[in-house]
């Protein structure tokens, strides 16, 4: 880890709202080496992260985010497929010890002590075309509506795959931090622009806001452990109609190799974690983040 390494992470946490809050450069540090993460270099440089925290019952892929000026190259789905390399064979991340239990019957029986551990989901959520491609070529699902208890067996829910002790577990860690957000807000970007008391109290939890208006729009993605020697698609064959899937999800593909050859303006689409090209003339009431 270098210091650049968390000047880049929060940055990025403070530009992409669909992310977690940001920190200050030291404190990212400091989370890089107690949560388990993948991390992508260029020349030194960070140019790809995401996290993996273990839930009740899953493993989490969290905070997928790649710099803007690498976005389009591939760099996702390297994130991925390192994430589920680590994911198959890492007993920690899995709540387990590296040190197999010790059986001394076994062992004065010369018997060969099984280390193997129980691989957990891994699970994923978004609303951005761009990672749901990502996820779909790294052998994600993404999970239909089922009905389910707390629904009254009435409703299909899009999270109704899950188990109730997971969906709990991430009620509970999505709770707590929007409490401490509500709380006490998050750090402004910089050269925000100054306003009254009221409209900077609301700046600050903006991403309370936003994940409230976007939150029938984030997609669950499973990949089963039964994937564990299933290595993410590589191989141009093997995408072979990607395009198809993706558009079944209700999705727009969009091959963002061949915009580029066509001349395309990319500075309309750099909001890569947004889902959506926004209108930046348009400004939301009291979260007003413009510089002066």
């Amino acid at each position: 880890m270098i210091e650049t390494d968390g000047e880049w992470l929060s940055e990025q946490f403070e530009k992409n709202l669909d992310l977690r809050v940001s920190k200050k450069p030291h404190q990212e540090l400091a989370l890089l080496s107690r949560i388990p993460n993948i991390l992508i270099r260029e020349n030194g440089n960070l140019i790809g992260y995401c996290s993996l925290n273990r839930r009740s019952g899953a493993i989490e892929l969290c905070s997928l985010v790649v710099d803007e000026s690498h976005r389009g190259k591939g760099v996702s789905h390297k994130i991925l497929y390192l994430a589920w390399d680590r994911w198959r064979q890492d007993p920690i991340i899995h709540g387990k010890s590296v040190i197999p239990p010790i059986d001394l019957a076994a062992a004065m029986r010369e018997e060969q002590i099984s280390e193997d551990f129980v691989v957990l989901p891994m699970i994923a959520f978004t609303r951005n075309v761009a990672a749901a491609a990502a996820f779909n070529r790294a052998g994600f699902k993404i999970m239909s509506p089922k009905r389910r208890w707390w629904t009254l067996w009435l409703l299909r829910h899009k999270y109704g795959a899950l188990k109730t002790k997971t969906i709990f577990s991430i009620i509970f860690d999505r709770l707590l931090r929007s409490f401490f957000i509500i709380l006490i807000g998050e750090r402004l970007p910089k050269n925000t622009k100054k306003v009254n008391f009221i409209k900077k109290w609301f700046q600050k939890r903006r991403r309370i806001f936003h994940y409230l208006s976007y939150a029938n729009q984030y997609e669950l993605f499973i990949l089963e452990p039964n994937k564990v020697d299933s290595a993410p698609i590589r191989t141009e064959e093997k995408e072979q109609g990607i395009d198809s899937k993706i558009e079944s999800f209700g999705m727009n593909f969009i091959d963002g190799g061949k915009l580029i050859k066509k001349g395309a303006n990319i500075s309309e689409t750099k909001n890569w974690d947004e889902g959506a090209v926004i209108d930046l003339n348009k400004k939301l009431p009291l979260v007003d983040l413009s510089e002066e």
